[in-house]
C-alpha cells in the first residue's frame, strides 16, 4: 500500500510543518542546516469570547468613549432630576393651588378624611390641584390636624 505523508510535526526553530515519513524524530532545520528536535503540533487553545470582550473593554480608548457617553447622557437627561417629577413649588404656589379647590371637592376630601381614607383624600386633592405627592400629603395632614382641633 501507499504511505500518506501527514504534517504532524513542526520545527521548533522555524515553525514549518514537517512530514515524518522517512524522517527520524530529529529533522534537519533547512534555514540553519542544524539538527533540531521535532515535536508534535499542539492543538490551539480556544479563547473564551468573554475574555476577548473584557480585553476590548479595558482598552483606554474604549474606557474613554464610555466615560464620554455617560457624561453626555447626564447632560441630556439632567443630573438627578427626573423629567416626570413635578416641579418644586414654593409655599405661595401651593397655597394658590389649594385656594382653587372648590367647596364641593373639599367636602369630598373631608368625607374621605372622616372615613380614615387618607390615600383617597390625597388622590382627590392631587387630581384637583396637580400638586405633587409630597405637597398633597402635607396639605391633607395639615387639614386633618385642623379638623381634629376644631372637633376637640
Amino acid at each position: 500500500g501507499k504511505t500518506r505523508a501527514f504534517p504532524v510535526s513542526f520545527c521548533l526553530h522555524t515553525g514549518n510543518d514537517l512530514c515524518h515519513t522517512g524522517l527520524s524524530r530529529q529533522a534537519k532545520c533547512r534555514s540553519h542546516r542544524a539538527e533540531k528536535p521535532v515535536t508534535p503540533r499542539r492543538k490551539q487553545e480556544r479563547k473564551n469570547p468573554l475574555d476577548a470582550l473584557l480585553h476590548a473593554l479595558m482598552q483606554p480608548a474604549t474606557l474613554f468613549l464610555v466615560a464620554i457617553a455617560f457624561f453626555l447622557g447626564f447632560l441630556v437627561r439632567g443630573i438627578g432630576i427626573n423629567s416626570l417629577s413635578p416641579p418644586i413649588l414654593t409655599e405661595a404656589q401651593i397655597d394658590e393651588a389649594l385656594s382653587k379647590v372648590s367647596k364641593s371637592r373639599w367636602a369630598e376630601i373631608d368625607r374621605a378624611i372622616d372615613d380614615r381614607k387618607k390615600l383617597l383624600a390625597i388622590k382627590l386633592l392631587r387630581e384637583q390641584t396637580g400638586l405633587g405627592l409630597k405637597a398633597s400629603k402635607e396639605a391633607i395632614e395639615a387639614r386633618m390636624q385642623s379638623r381634629h382641633r376644631m372637633r376637640g
